[in-house]
């Protein structure tokens, strides 16, 4: 549902407007459910949730500070005296990340989100100049969304299949590093019975991690 996209003090009409097309049993829960848990709530009012001219709507930046922040502490039970240093350090970066932020710099999006952005800030400047009606403005919301999430299934779509290329590349390289290691150690008629069969088969190992390596950073 795309109320939240509207200011607070429209979304209730918005949503019993909405409420009144439920035409399944299934469908009645769920507005029963939004109506009890986020309209008549006394915790929070549709205002403080409403993301309308908002450009941050999720809670993804926190959740990738706090990931961030549980890599550096290399333990999801790191004790206090490991903690405390770590958060001293973040609220020692506050201060730099806060002038990022303001300037503009302090976020990396993707242009797909760069863009949807823009076809939003569009729509709420024609929904104010009632250019547009609550149900218009509905509709189109839920068709840039849809467009959004076709994008993003396209992107997945086609990292996967790269990664899957990238795999079977790898598996190809190593099984021809294999081959050329079992080559060169019968070329070179070495037992692992010899004193240099194992400084031997170290270089070989170490060479196949260097181009594994490289392969990576490519």
């Amino acid at each position: 549902m795309a109320v939240p996209f509207l200011p607070g003090t429209h979304i209730p009409r918005a949503f019993s407007r909405l409420a009144e097309r439920a035409t399944s049993m299934e469908t009645e829960a769920v507005f029963s459910y939004i109506q009890s848990t986020w309209l008549d709530s006394s915790i929070w009012a549709p205002e403080e949730w409403s993301v309308y001219r908002q450009t941050v709507r999720t809670n993804n930046d926190t959740e990738g500070w706090h990931r961030r922040l549980s890599l550096k502490a290399a333990d999801h039970k790191c004790s206090f005296y490991v903690l405390v240093p770590l958060l001293r350090r973040e609220a020692e970066y506050l201060p730099v990340q806060a002038q990022l932020v303001r300037e503009g710099t302090g976020r990396v999006r993707l242009n797909v989100y760069v863009n949807l952005d823009e076809e939003l800030g569009q729509l709420w400047e024609e929904y104010d100049q009632r250019e547009l009606t609550t149900e218009d403005f509905l509709n189109q919301d839920r068709g840039d969304v849809c467009l959004l999430n076709r994008r993003l299934l396209m992107m997945m779509m086609m990292m996967m299949m790269m990664m899957m290329m990238m795999m079977m590349m790898m598996m190809m390289m190593m099984m021809m590093m294999m081959m050329m290691m079992m080559i060169m150690l019968g070329y070179i008629n070495l037992s692992p019975h010899d004193d240099d069969y194992h400084v031997t088969l170290m270089i070989i190992m170490m060479n196949i991690i260097i181009i594994i390596i490289m392969m990576n950073m490519l």
